[in-house]
């Protein structure tokens, strides 16, 4: 079990106790969504990673349109950041690292709207998931960053 499975699992569990807090309804749909693929993601079966990998890429990119929509830039950000560094690291484009060094921007801006409203967030639930993905992804650059020095 690698850390990435440890904050993953953090992050379902928070998101799960706040799943009665969620509004509205959709938003506990996409909750739902992620965190199925999420747990799919554990079971180490080629097809289960696979429709865990795009199911959770297809339940961000509903919540980015939900997030647009609805005003929440946080939300909006965060999960259009998750959304390009998935497209960048099944594609194989240039500049991945890059990306993931931008995912600092979403963690720093969770943690400080969280510190200033507390656990009042309608969506905490689904941004706790998307910071979770967000931290790991970052987490494995400074990994990167570690083993070249």
């Amino acid at each position: 079990m690698t850390y990435h499975h440890i904050i993953f699992g953090i992050g379902i569990i928070i998101g799960l106790f706040q799943f009665n807090k969620t509004r509205p309804f959709f938003s506990k749909i996409i909750l739902l969504g992620l965190v199925i693929s999420v747990l799919l993601s554990f079971l180490k079966v080629k097809w289960s990673i696979n429709i865990a990998f795009f199911g959770f890429g297809l339940f961000a990119m509903v919540y980015m349109f939900w997030s647009f929509i609805s005003k929440n830039w946080l939300g909006f950000i965060s999960s259009f950041l998750v959304i390009l560094v998935m497209l960048f690291r099944t594609l194989h484009w240039n500049f991945i690292n890059e990306t993931r060094a931008l995912l600092i921007i979403p963690i720093i801006w969770f943690f400080l709207k969280l510190r200033k409203k507390g656990l009042t967030m309608k969506e905490l639930s689904i941004m706790t998931i998307l910071t979770a993905f967000n931290l790991t992804e970052f987490l494995t650059l400074v990994e990167m960053w570690i083993a070249n020095e």
